[in-house]
């Protein structure tokens, strides 16, 4: 199933829920049903209105059937709903009609139930039809309503009426029930095992068809026709078969519209499932027509017999074709499908696919094709029964075939159709080319033989007769290789050998006269045969017949070398061949053939002997014996001879080896004869006989043979033929007839471009010189050309340097033909290729021939080349272009011959492509030439005056030609640089179009050329858009100034600006998306470059740097959106390129410069924004430079001091102490502050005044100093902030160390200078609010630099820095404040075994000392007073910390050795004076928190911070020492207690945040009580009751509100609890617990809750003592939890109080051992006193009595059975308390004797008690007594069971009672209820039931317990009893409480209780008919569990 199990677990939920809807509808029809046909059959023919009351439920069910959102679940496999409803349905139906007569029937009702049947088989009718046949199955034969039945099927009454049939076999009886059988669906009818019954089904379906089709209601299931065909395809039975065929074959006619004309939109339902998939449709087709077929059976068929036959049949006249037989309705069906097929594809066009690539539908269109057409030849002459059956066949698939057609005409024979067809002909090929599909090979015979006669017939009317002959060709070789040695026993097979003969003789000749290539490769066919018995029947007689077709005496053997010509071809298999030779010798012996032949034999003979197989060459040798001439010849005997005589060597040598000893054997022919030219001649004349004509045209049969014999004439050798005469006598005609092919009528095959490459060897012009032959053998051998299979091979073996060599003079004739194959693109054997391959691209001609042609000719193959490769594409020319050793000068008459049009662009680019490959251009003056030529190509193609054309294309163009250049200059750059010093001495004269590269003119016009490509004069020059263009050109430029920098010096600035410019479009410094940007690395090596070598000659051009940074800077800096924005990855390279300058203080003070003036210009616009806006804030935006990112390390220190002294000069302007044009010291290569200045006043406006004084400035210049000023200094702040120059500073040394002190004094001096400028300013006057944020911010950025400076000094400056600061009173706060911070950072650093250790500690006493510094008394009206105890208790708080800080890392408590004691001993004094600060601002904190001074609340704050900051800090000394505190300890702990109480009854009468001034001070001080706690717990006992006294550590303000607080107070308590002796701990707890709880008795009180905490103190205390420690102090903590219990407050405080004692007692108990524990326990029941006491202390013993049984359920929960003494010895306590309860809550109410008071005592309202608290221990008890009883039933139930039963008895008789008790609606009931639940639960739900208190005591818990340890049947019968009684009794909430009580005692005892069951049954049988649900649903659940533990069901005893 497709869907997941989440769907599947939905629809299973669902199924149910939807079935029980169904039952219910047809419950409902049912019902009324019924009373419709009742009421029918009393009215019998009376005519009235029917009516159907369940209309209602139909219109339901038929909606739940139609829902869309159930459609799933309806098709869900698991659920089966359309099946299950189905039966239910057909069932119902039946069974409706039981009883009544056949007549009876109600329209309306059957109307309603076809109704619901059509829904469900709209639903699914498949599974509908299967549900509706297992109903008809299952229904039993006496009550089957066939009648009834057949009207709600809609099937005809009458015709069930058949006989019905039975018999016995094996005891069982099987029927045949045709009645039955008739009624089933379709569907199913046409699946069923007998095949009458698929008769009947299959003749309904026909007649519904045409009935339904009548009226136009087609009624018809979808999925019927894939019935049908599956029936036909597996049918056993011809009748079914030839009715559902009919069914089919007319359904799919109509569809087609081949009867009555019809036409229809939409095809037949029937057909509806088939046409949704055709491809299956049509395999479904040819499975039914294989199934039916005849054909493979048909004995008495021969192909003879059956050509006979169908000429006959042909003859005849031709009848109507009636279809009686299966298989022509499926030869029909075949048809009418295949055409459905033919509308769907192109049947034309998917032949003509490849074979790989014919989709499936047309491969299925071919097989129906082929499946018809074996029909029509399945005829035969033999007279037998099957011969009308076979005819009728064969007219039926002639019919059907003929429909093929494409114009659908039935004119044409079908011999025409089979021998012109498109399809036809594509069938017949897939059968002989062993490509077919799938069909079976019988079919494919039949139908090849169907194709034999058709060819046989029409042979001479055929128009393609050439075509024809090739057909029949294959037809004939596919049926020879059918035959076996077993097919010549037939008596058919001479028959059939004499027809294909025949048919060879009719055709053979056809292809001799029109297409020899054609009758060669059909003649290796035929001799290839895999059929020995084919062969030497058929093949060669036929082969024989054609060799001698026009023999005579004096030539028997006309067409001989036709046949030799087939043997070379390059698809010849050896057996062809040798077959072939066979016969050709057998038709020489005895005769002569004329001179002519044996000439024309000689070189295709002779090109056979190369043959890699002896066989071949064996039978070839005896062929040639055979030969004798009818005339004498001498030069052709000698050549017989020399191959044909057996004594000679060289035979034998062609027979081992054909391929090798061909040259030799040449040889040898040659050298014997008297003429050696005149033989050479003759033999090569030959081979150009061999292939032309004599009109000189190809001959295609010769070309192999000629070109196996030139290729062995060149590995003969130079001396028996030569080259120059090869290429006269025959390759130069060879050459000229290929170049005069016509592509249009030649067809180009492997044999013609062997002879083509051989040929073209040739004009490669390489001498084989060592080939000598002396005696028989060869000294070396050769082999070059192509191989056997077509590939190109070479092996050379040349063992002398002087083995080869090359043609000279190279003829005039090769060259020109070179150039002609060059020129000739179009030629079909692509000559061109050819040529270039085994010519021009060798290295040999490269090498030899090309260095040695004249410049002419040279420059036309480099220019035919060139062609080739630009305008032809042709990939092999530009490879051999690229090879050609051409030099400088070749390659600018190349670049002369192209102009700058955009077809020329190619040859330009490939031109400097070749410029790329050469390693050597020869002279360095012509190299000159190009640089100069292609420099002007550029300029041709970059100028503005061309902008026509491909831009994109011309961009290629240029970025080719700076790249050859870059190449070029990168390559020659010593030479050239030298080229140019010599130009500048000499002054030479050049003309303006062979300018040379070093001329000063050239080299200034080509980088100004280059600046424009890259963007720099876009008015002349058109830039490059491409990064990588760009990127180019940079680096060319950069390779020209390092060549002659002096020279292009004018154009560097231009070219830095257009750089900076076009790169600046990319933000980051990527290349664009665009392709505009420029690469990162190439605009560094530019810069590098034009940099350094711009500054070395600036100043002779009256420049500096700061005019280049003035002008690089405005172009760094673009406003976008009116905002600048920094180009960091323009500054990066261009930092890069300063480094670079000659010494290091020229880099730094370049690269300062640069960075001030990047912050000036980029606040000039900044400001200019912010004026535009109208924002005036000065510190709105931050700039930042990214100039120093990329310095060194080494120099950013003295880069911060430049920049700080630009920043301090700004400042001297601001403030008025300087001006703009004051004098200031300046070099060439570092700027002014003047000229930073300008900046930030006028921008990149190069040349606008600027004014002298900051008071003369606009506004927004005035903005924009301000603006750099405060920039300059966050920079120094932001370099000093880096960890690479914090590593600098911290290891300076030396110089490097002065550099940093002189940094360190320049921010102390700036920082002094801008304090007193700010003051003086203000003293002044009113400063302006810019000005005014200026001055505030400054010393806050010059602080920050210090607070870098100071913290990366070395030590002993940093502490002689730290402490000059500290000792200075003057020093601002906040700067001593920052520097103490410093220095409690710069501590965290130092470990204790360092030297830096003891430089820390000698700083301790200065901290003390600022610690100690005494606090003023001011009064709240003294402003300056305050503020001066602020500053203090600022240095004080920094001072504790710094403390602190030195504490943990010089002297950490973790670690104990003599350092850590050494160092220990310096915190000393720091302990004393801290405790002396801690006293002492308690103290006044605390007199301050009692005072409401609104004035003081900052001072009060500020000490508050003091104070927990010195708690911090003692906390850390007292950790470290310890012992030594004690002197201290009373000024510790009295002060710290005291603050504790203050600030908690602060924060409890006030509400403050978590991270407010008193939450962090209840912190502090919990932290160093903690600390006193773990570090002097022996000595905190006389302090205890301090600490736990009211307000102090049990407060509840420290358990309220933070959780870290609550944390905090924990972990004191638990520290105080472990640490402190429990004998010493007990006695101030017990007296701290008696306090609170004597103050807590007012109601307004929670002091309850400090006591719950001392509580936990104690709890905890026990737990971690030992056994052996509690002994004395157990009194103490029973008076604890005395006064614990005796607690009389509200109910809330009262559960937790006792809750926690509990805690307390539990821990106790758990140390004690049994006997202590029942001492302790009679303690405490003694002290609850007696149950029933006086009335005047009822309250106190009722609240005594709740804690009591509370303590006892605690004990009996958690003890369990070791409890039990406990209860028996206060099990009359129990018995009295729960008399009491029974007496109060289960006496009636009192009411009069009126109806009400009936009513009244049946009714659940509440009783009311005149005292609850009398009641109010039942419910502990009863949590007590359930977890005793609970216990004992673990322990097997004696204690319950004691006193012989009694104990149990009196026990169940009060709880029996409890059940049907009143319980008061305001009796306070403990549960775990929400506040909403239970304020609709009763008390009694929750003291009876039991519902919430579970955990709480119960009635009905309690009993459940009480059953489980009773264990026996004797004691659970009164229980039982007293269960039952409640679940009769009339109210129902006891009702409800009893059977609730009854379901927990069977889900508990189990199987036991069963016993009592019968004793149940009645009760239970009336709870469930109950009112109430709830009492119901739990009687239900009470009868299930019982039948589960009894294994069977209880519904009849519940009757």
């Amino acid at each position: 199933d497709d869907e997941d199990s989440s769907d599947h677990d939905i629809l299973d939920r669902m199924a149910p829920f939807v079935a029980s809807l169904v039952m219910h509808a047809f419950h409902r029809i049912e019902k009324e049903g019924k009373k419709a046909l009742m009421a029918d059959e009393g009215k019998k023919k009376e005519k009235v209105d029917e009516k159907f009351k369940a209309d209602r439920d139909v219109i339901m069910l038929l909606r739940l059937i139609k829902e869309p959102s159930l459609a799933r679940l309806w098709n869900f496999n698991q659920s089966s709903l359309i099946a299950a409803v189905s039966v239910h349905l057909v069932k119902s139906f039946n069974d409706l009609h039981q009883g009544l007569s056949e007549k009876s029937s109600s329209a309306v009702l059957t109307e309603r139930y076809k109704s619901i049947l059509k829904a469900l088989s709209e639903a699914d009718s498949s599974v509908r039809d299967q549900g509706v046949a297992y109903a008809i199955n299952t229904i039993p034969e006496g009550r089957r309503k066939e009648s009834r039945l057949a009207l709600l099927l809609e099937r005809d009454a009458a015709s069930l009426q058949v006989s019905k049939s039975s018999s016995k076999k094996d005891g069982r009886v099987e029927e045949a029930d045709n009645a039955v059988s008739s009624l089933l669906p379709l569907r199913v009818a046409l699946e069923h095992g007998d095949s009458k019954i698929r008769l009947d089904a299959v003749v309904r379906l026909n007649e519904q068809i045409y009935n339904e089709s009548s009226d136009g209601s087609v009624d018809i299931d979808a999925e019927m026709g894939q019935a049908l065909l599956r029936r036909l395809c597996t049918e056993d039975d011809p009748e079914v078969a030839v009715v559902a065929g009919e069914i089919l074959l007319s359904q799919l006619r109509v569809l087609k519209g081949n009867e009555n004309g019809m036409d229809l939109d939409e095809p037949p339902l029937l057909l509806a499932s088939l046409l949704d998939d055709l491809e299956s449709l049509a395999k479904k087709a040819l499975s039914a027509l294989l199934h039916w077929t005849f054909i493979g059976t048909d004995a008495t068929w021969s192909p003879l017999s059956s050509l006979e036959a169908f000429k006959q049949g042909g003859k005849s006249e031709k009848n109507s074709i009636v279809l009686e037989s299966p298989l022509t309705s499926c030869i029909g069906i075949c048809g009418v499908v295949a055409k459905l097929i033919g509308d769907e594809i192109n049947v034309e066009s998917g032949m003509d696919a490849e074979d790989g690539d014919l989709d499936q539908l047309t491969q299925l269109y071919c097989k129906l094709f082929l499946a018809v057409g074996a029909h029509i030849n399945g005829m035969t002459a033999t007279d037998n029964d099957d011969s009308d059956l076979t005819t009728k066949v064969a007219e039926v698939a002639s019919e059907e075939l003929l429909s093929f057609a494409k114009d659908g005409s039935v004119s044409t024979s079908v011999e025409e159709f089979i021998t012109s067809s498109h399809i036809s002909e594509y069938v017949l090929e897939q059968c002989y080319s062993k490509k077919s599909f799938d069909a079976p090979a019988l079919l494919q015979n039949r139908f090849v033989w169907l194709a034999l006669h058709a060819h046989s017939e029409l042979h001479e009317k055929l128009s393609s007769r050439v075509d024809a002959a090739y057909r029949v060709i294959d037809l004939i070789v596919f049926q020879m290789n059918s035959y076996t040695k077993e097919s010549t026993k037939s008596e058919s097979f001479e028959m059939e050998a004499r027809f294909l003969l025949q048919n060879c003789d009719n055709y053979l000749p056809v292809l001799k006269s029109d297409d020899l290539d054609g009758f060669g490769n059909a003649i290796m066919k035929l001799a290839s045969s895999s059929s020995p018995v084919s062969v030497e029947s058929i093949s060669k007689p036929a082969i024989a017949s054609q060799l001698t077709s026009n023999a005579s005496k004096m030539n028997v053997a006309p067409d001989l070398v036709r046949l030799v010509h087939a043997c070379l071809r390059s698809e010849a298999s050896k057996e062809g061949i040798v077959h072939i030779l066979n016969t050709a010798k057998a038709a020489l012996e005895g005769g002569k053939v004329s001179n002519e032949v044996a000439i024309e034999c000689i070189v295709p003979a002779f090109a056979l002997l190369s043959h890699h197989v002896r066989e071949v060459r064996e039978s070839l040798l005896e062929m040639l014996e055979s030969i004798k001439m009818a005339k004498k010849d001498e030069k052709v005997s000698l050549i017989y001879d020399k191959v044909t005589d057996k004594s000679s060597p060289l035979r034998s040598s062609l027979l081992m080896d054909g391929v090798g000893t061909l040259p030799q054997a040449l040889s040898q022919i040659v050298l014997s004869f008297a003429q050696p030219a005149d033989l050479q001649s003759f033999i090569i004349k030959q081979c150009k006989f061999c292939a032309l004509s004599e009109d000189n045209e190809i001959i295609d049969g010769g070309c192999q043979a000629a070109a196996v014999i030139l290729s062995a004439m060149e590995r003969s050798g130079e001396r028996v033929f030569p080259l120059a005469k090869r290429w006269e006598l025959g390759g130069r005609d060879l050459f000229q007839s290929f170049l005069r092919l016509n592509a249009d009528e030649f067809v180009v095959n492997p044999s013609i471009c062997r002879l083509r490459d051989c040929v073209a060897t040739m004009l490669k012009g390489v001498l084989v010189n060592t080939m000598q032959v002396e005696g028989d053998g060869m000294s070396i051998q050769i082999s070059v050309g192509p191989s056997s299979s077509g590939r190109r091979s070479r092996s050379y073996s040349i063992g002398a340097s002087d083995s080869f060599s090359v043609l000279e003079p190279y003829p005039a004739s090769m060259l020109q033909a070179i150039l002609e194959a060059l020129g000739s693109n179009s030629s079909p054997l692509m000559l061109s290729d050819s040529v270039v391959q085994q010519a021009v691209g060798r290295q040999s001609w490269i090498n030899g021939v090309f260095p040695k042609l004249d410049s002419k000719s040279k420059h036309a193959v480099a220019s035919a080349l060139l062609t080739l490769r630009t305008q032809h594409e042709n990939e092999i020319a530009g490879a051999a272009l690229l090879s050609l050793p051409m030099t400088a000068p070749d390659l600018v008459h190349l670049l002369d011959n192209v102009d700058v049009s955009e077809d020329s662009q190619a040859a330009v680019v490939f031109i400097t492509d070749c410029v790329r490959e050469k390693s050597d251009l020869g002279k360095i003056s012509d190299i000159s030439k190009l640089s100069s030529k292609l420099f002007d190509q550029l300029l041709a193609l970059s100028s503005t005056d061309n902008n026509e054309g491909d831009s994109g294309g011309k961009d290629y163009t240029r970025v080719s030609i700076l790249q050859t250049l870059l190449g070029i200059h990168q390559q020659y750059k010593s030479q050239i640089s030298d080229l140019s010093a010599d130009d500048g001495k000499k002054r030479r004269k050049r003309s303006r179009s062979h300018s040379d590269v070093g001329s000063t003119k050239s080299l200034a016009t080509q980088a100004n050329m280059l600046v424009g490509i890259v963007g720099g004069n876009p008015s002349s020059i058109n830039p490059l858009h491409s990064g990588r263009g760009r990127s180019l050109a940079l680096s060319l430029l950069t390779c020209l100034c390092e060549e002659s920098p002096s020279t292009v010096s004018s154009s560097l600035l231009p070219a830095l600006m257009s750089i900076a410019g076009k790169h600046s479009s990319n933000d980051k410094g990527e290349q664009a998306r665009d392709g505009v940007g420029v690469d990162s690395r190439v605009l560094a090596d530019a810069l590098a470059a034009i940099i350094p070598a711009y500054c070395a000659h600036a100043k002779s051009a009256d420049l500096s740097l700061f005019s280049l940074i003035e002008s690089f800077v405005g172009k760094v800096i673009v406003p976008e959106n009116g905002n600048g924005k920094l180009r960091t990855h323009l500054i990066d390279p261009f930092v890069n390129a300063l480094k670079l300058l000659p010494t290091k203080e020229d880099s730094i003070d370049a690269i300062a410069s640069l960075a001030a003036s990047v912050l000036a210009l980029q606040a000039f616009d900044l400001n200019n924004e912010a004026q535009t806006t109208g924002e005036d804030e000065a510190n709105s935006a931050k700039l930042n430079c990214h100039v120093l990112a990329t310095s060194p390390s080494g120099i950013k220190v003295p880069i911060s001091l430049l920049l700080l002294k630009y920043a301090e000069q700004l400042m001297a302007v601001i403030c008025g102490a300087s001006s703009f044009s004051a004098d200031e010291s300046s070099s060439n290569l570092k700027a002014g502050m003047s000229e930073v200045a300008s900046l930030a006043l006028r921008g990149s406006n190069i040349g606008d005044d600027i004014p002298s004084s900051y008071s003369d400035c606009s506004v927004s210049q005035q903005r924009s100093i301000l603006y750099l000023a405060i920039c300059l200094l966050e920079m120094v702040r932001d370099v000093t902030g880096t960890n690479a120059v914090k590593r600098l500073l911290r290891k300076s040394q030396g110089d490097d160390a002065d550099v940093s002190l002189r940094l360190w004094q320049e921010l102390l001096q700036a920082h002094m200078h801008a304090l007193r400028a700010h003051a003086k300013l203000a003293g002044e006057g009113e400063l302006r609010r810019k000005e005014q944020k200026f001055w505030t911010a400054v010393p806050v950025a010059i602080s920050e630099c210090l607070e870098n400076i100071q913290g990366l000094l070395p030590v002993p400056h940093f502490l002689a820095s730290v402490s000059s600061t500290l000792a200075d009173e003057s020093t601002d706060t906040y700067m001593r404040k920052k520097t103490v911070r410093l220095l409690a950072d710069r501590v965290a650093e130092v470990s204790l075994d360092s030297a830096e250790a003891s430089l820390f500690l000698e700083m301790v006493p200065e901290l003390v000392a600022q610690v100690g510094t005494a606090q003023p008394s001011v009064a709240s009206d003294d402003e300056e007073a305050v503020a001066a105890l602020k500053r203090n208790i600022i240095m004080q708080q920094g001072a504790l910390v710094a403390l602190e800080s030195f504490v943990r890392s010089l002297c950490p408590a973790s670690e104990k050795s003599k350092l850590t004691s050494k160092a220990a001993d310096a915190f000393v004094p720091a302990l004393e004076s801290v405790t002396k600060l801690f006293s002492g601002t308690a103290a006044s904190w605390s007199k301050e928190s009692d005072e409401d001074d609104v004035e003081m609340l900052g001072i009060k704050d500020a000490e508050c911070q003091l104070l927990s900051s010195s708690s911090l800090c003692l906390a850390s000394l007292v950790a470290v020492l310890k012992a030594r505190c004690l002197p201290l300890l009373p000024s510790i702990v009295k002060p710290l207690i005291s603050s504790l109480k203050s600030v908690n009854l602060l924060v409890e009468n006030t509400e403050f945040q978590a991270e407010s001034s008193e939450s962090m001070l209840q912190l502090a001080i919990l932290r160093l009580l903690e600390t006193l706690a773990e570090n002097l717990p022996q000595f905190l006992p006389p302090y205890l009751p301090l600490i736990f006294s009211n307000n102090a550590l049990p407060s509840r303000a420290l358990r309220r509100g933070d959780h870290s607080l609550k944390e905090a107070t924990e972990r004191v308590e638990s520290v105080l609890a472990s640490k402190t002796p429990i004998r010493q701990l007990t006695p101030a707890l017990s007296k701290a617990l008696s306090n609170t709880l004597v103050n807590s008795d007012d109601d307004d009180s929670n002091d309850w809750e400090e006591a719950c905490s001392i509580l936990g103190v104690i709890n905890a205390s026990v737990g971690t003592s030992e056994r052996s420690e509690l002994p004395p102090v157990i009194g103490k903590i029973f008076n604890v939890l005395v006064a614990a219990y005796s607690y009389e407050g509200g109910d809330e405080c009262k559960s937790r109080l006792l809750s926690d004692a509990n805690k307390v007692l539990l821990s106790l108990v758990m140390k004690l051992s049994e006997s202590q524990l029942r001492q302790l326990y009679v303690r405490l029941r003694e002290w609850r006193g007696d149950i029933k006491e006086d009335d005047d202390n009822s309250e106190q013993s009722c609240s005594r009595r709740v804690a009591f049984w509370t303590l006892s359920a605690a004990l009996s929960k958690s003890l369990r059975s070791i409890f039990l003494p406990c209860l028996t010895s206060v099990l009359t306590d129990v018995i009295d308390e729960l008399e009491i309860a029974v007496s109060l809550l289960c006496q009636r109410p009192k009411h009069d004797g009126s109806k009400r008071r009936r009513v009244d005592e049946d009714s659940d309202s509440d009783s009311s008690v005149d005292d609850n608290s009398e009641v109010s221990p039942l419910q502990p008890l009863l949590l007590c007594l359930e977890s005793a009883l609970k216990a004992d039933a673990h322990e097997g139930g004696d204690w319950t069971r004691g006193d012989d039963n009694q104990r149990y008895n009196m026990i169940l008789s009060h709880l029996g009672k409890l059940l049907m008790a009143h319980v008061p609606k305001d009796l306070p009931v403990s549960s775990d209820l929400s506040q909403k639940e239970d304020a609709v639960t009763s008390s009694y739900q929750k003291l009876v039931e039991g519902q919430g208190t579970l955990e709480h005591g119960n009635v009905a818990g309690c009993l459940t317990a009480l059953a489980t340890a009773a264990g026996n049947e004797q004691l659970w019968k009164p229980l039982n009893f007293a269960v039952l009684e409640a679940c009769s009794h009339k109210r129902s909430e006891v009702r409800r409480a009893g059977i609730s009580c009854l379901l927990s005692i069977i889900e508990t005892v189990g199987e036991e209780y069963m016993v009592l069951l019968p004793e149940c049954l009645p009760v239970l049988s009336e709870l469930l008919e109950d009112g109430d649900e709830e009492i119901a649903g739990m009687a239900k659940e009470c009868v299930r569990q019982g039948e589960e533990l009894l294994g069977e069901s209880l519904e009849d005893s519940l009757r």
